[in-house]
């Protein structure tokens, strides 16, 4: 019986791990120092309660423009939904527009009391 091991990467998926690494130096460019400093103190594996919407269309390389074009809205709606402190107003299908219009895909997780994360999908 011949020992297992593990397949090496595709070319397409080394390519996405390259494309992603690009994103998120990009991002960690907009960071502040001292925001910079608290996120690498972080626990490997940590996921940070939340993330602009400007920062990560601008580490996309797009501008507003790009985005409202790409969702059919005026800029000026991108404008204020990259504005807002608080998303909770938000329309579900309004984020996940914006999300695909940058390349990325929203996804709803519910954190129950016992810090249980679980994904929310319909019927």
């Amino acid at each position: 019986m011949e020992p297992l091991t593990q397949p090496r990467p595709s070319a397409e998926l080394t390519r996405k791990g390259e494309a992603m690494s690009n994103t998120a130096r990009k991002i960690e460019d907009g960071l502040s120092a001292e925001e910079l400093r608290r996120a690498k103190r972080r626990p490997r594996g940590f996921v940070p309660p939340a993330m602009p919407l400007a920062v990560m269309r601008k580490a996309k390389g797009l501008t507003q423009a790009d985005v409202a074009e790409a969702c059919g809205i005026p800029q000026s709606h991108v404008s204020r939904l990259e504005a807002r402190k608080d998303l909770s107003g938000v329309r579900v299908e309004t984020l996940r527009r914006y999300l695909e219009a940058i390349g990325g895909e929203l996804e709803l997780v519910a954190v129950l009391s016992d810090r249980h994360r679980i994904p929310v999908s319909g019927a």
